[in-house]
């Protein structure tokens, strides 16, 4: 799992106070970017075995 808290500018784990509970609807070897404020997904996006975007 990777993080990024925009108010510390910070990719530590330990500085993201949030803990995403996986869904069966999320899309297999995806990005999922969520909003930690709500729990809702933004975006989801397609990567290969090296987390390259597929889409673009």
């Amino acid at each position: 799992m990777d993080a990024f808290n925009r108010a510390k500018n910070s990719t530590s784990i330990s500085n993201v106070d949030y803990v995403p509970t996986p869904d069966q609807s999320w899309p297999a070897n995806s990005t999922i970017i969520i909003d930690t404020a709500c729990g809702q997904v933004i975006e989801d996006f397609l990567v290969d075995e090296k987390s390259r975007d597929q889409e673009g």
